[in-house]
């Protein structure tokens, strides 16, 4: 169990640090009126979509993961193989996009942006639409093949939920704990971001997607 949760929690971090856009999207959020109100619903809604699928998972039907060689855990670190791939992938994708010339823009979607601004609700939406999907996916599989018991896959659902906020939540709590004397300082946050969002996706996409091959070679070959 305590394997499992220093795996859910490093791919929480992960998450985490691997989606700039969500972190640039709270900060957008936070501009607006009602700006804490739509980031706490933008959190709730990415912490809900974990716990939906969370759920799935603590009560997936029982398959026999007692081992590495077994058919499921097989199939699972396949899948897991898939992702990383696709992760390598996306890295190199979007290391040759070109280059945005001109003003400096966020990499945030304007469609969202006026969804969003609409009514505050459509955060809620919006969190569960940015989560990081595919590391999500790992994480759950790698919970199906730990073998352990419901409450225990309940309990690193949590750890995994509560790890991949760090960096969404960091800028809601400046904002809630000291709204005043935050605004400058997410406001550098936001534009440091935006210029570095390429760099920071590229680099973190290629590092999360090789050790994720890594580990699913090496469940395949133990």
């Amino acid at each position: 169990m305590q394997t499992l949760i220093a795996s859910v929690a490093l791919l929480g971090l992960a998450v985490a640090v691997s989606s700039p856009t969500s972190v640039i999207a709270v900060l957008v959020l936070l501009s607006m009126p009602s700006g804490l109100r739509r980031s706490y619903a933008f959190v709730g809604g990415w912490v809900a979509t974990i716990g939906v699928i969370g759920l799935f998972v603590a009560f997936f039907p029982t398959f026999d993961f007692s081992s590495s060689r077994s058919t499921p855990s097989r199939a699972a670190s396949i899948a897991e193989l898939a992702l990383g791939c696709f992760l390598i992938a996306a890295a190199v994708v979007l290391q040759r996009r070109p280059r945005s010339s001109g003003a400096r823009k966020d990499p945030v979607p304007d469609w969202l942006v006026r969804l969003v601004g609409r009514h505050w609700a459509v955060a809620l939406a919006a969190g569960g639409v940015m989560l990081t999907y595919s590391l999500t996916i790992v994480a759950m599989l790698e919970i199906l093949k730990a073998n352990v018991t419901t409450s225990e896959r309940l309990i690193a659902v949590a750890v995994f939920a509560l790890t991949s906020i760090v960096t969404i939540g960091a800028p809601v709590a400046c904002a809630t704990v000291a709204p005043d004397r935050t605004a400058a300082r997410l406001d550098g946050w936001r534009t440091w971001l935006t210029d570095h969002t390429r760099i920071i996706g590229v680099i973190l996409l290629a590092c999360v997607g090789g050790l994720i091959i890594a580990k699913a070679i090496y469940d395949l070959t133990s």
